[in-house]
């Protein structure tokens, strides 16, 4: 089952608004039949190189609603977010404008979706680095304020410069420090567009910095982008989807990462109808 796609958010409700916590990086396959939750870059851990970039310190079996007490410029849309609970669907369509700091990144003449961003900032989107690798700014496009995957009134912005973490690695099929940041050639103006907005990101001394004081396992997240299926094979949706999964905790024999990975990754998914078996990111 795929859950999300590459560099698409990983979110947690913080009482008011959504916060993103991750970045969609990738999935792993055992030799088995088994398979393992999915991979997520941290965002915390890279706090320091997104300010460095962008400048700016930010702060901040029914469908569960989440409402923002209030419109906030970051972590909120227009429409409240209406999530049903894993065990009762895989994934499922998201209600328009819920999800308006995600954004479809889109290369070549033909505008092909490629993967999932978050605004950060009217000339910034976060994303994942794997999703970029061999790819020219120039050949990038991005659309916001979307709810289908092709609509026609979309806000599109030419790509001006790709941001690539230093760091950025490949071993095998794991990905190390996978993050990246697009510049825009012209600005979103989020504040002036009901429909876009920008996504909430933790503070660097947030709990997720600290290995000690990761969030325990079974914590409620939620994942949205264009690429989410309930299978390998299906067709990729029209509309923008969603789905609840969980925090996997490092110690638990499902999360996959190398004790070296833990303080810039970590596990979610959900478990499938057999006890220790995961729904996973095909990505």
């Amino acid at each position: 089952m795929s859950l999300g796609d590459l560099g698409g958010p990983i979110l947690q409700w913080i009482g008011d608004r959504w916060e993103q916590v991750g970045i969609v990086s990738y999935s792993e396959e055992g030799c088995t039949k088994k398979s393992y939750p999915a991979v997520f870059t941290r965002i915390s851990y890279f706090h320091d190189w997104i300010e460095s970039h962008i400048n700016e310190n930010t702060s901040s079996n029914h469908r569960i609603l989440y409402q923002c007490y209030e419109y906030l410029r970051c972590g909120c849309g227009r429409q409240k977010v209406a999530l049903s609970p894993s065990t009762a669907v895989k994934s499922e369509d998201a209600l328009p404008h819920s999800w308006s700091m995600i954004v479809s990144i889109r290369v070549g003449t033909d505008h092909q979706h490629i993967c999932t961003g978050t605004i950060l900032k009217d000339f910034y989107i976060l994303t994942t680095a794997h999703c970029l690798s061999n790819r020219s700014a120039k050949d990038l496009t991005i659309e916001a304020g979307m709810y289908y995957r092709s609509e026609s009134g979309a806000i599109i912005r030419q790509v001006a410069r790709i941001y690539i973490h230093p760091d950025y690695t490949v071993h095998s099929n794991s990905f190390m420090n996978d993050i990246a940041i697009l510049q825009l050639a012209l600005p979103f103006y989020v504040e002036d567009d009901p429909f876009i907005s920008r996504t909430c990101l933790p503070s660097n001394d947030d709990q997720w910095m600290n290995a000690t004081k990761y969030l325990s396992n079974g914590t409620r997240l939620a994942i949205s982008g264009w690429d989410i299926k309930n299978t390998l094979k299906s067709a990729m949706p029209k509309v923008l989807q969603q789905a609840e999964v969980y925090f996997i905790d490092e110690k638990n024999s499902d999360c996959s990462l190398s004790d070296s990975q833990h303080p810039i990754q970590f596990c979610a998914g959900r478990y499938g109808n057999d006890k220790g078996s995961f729904l996973t990111l095909h990505v």
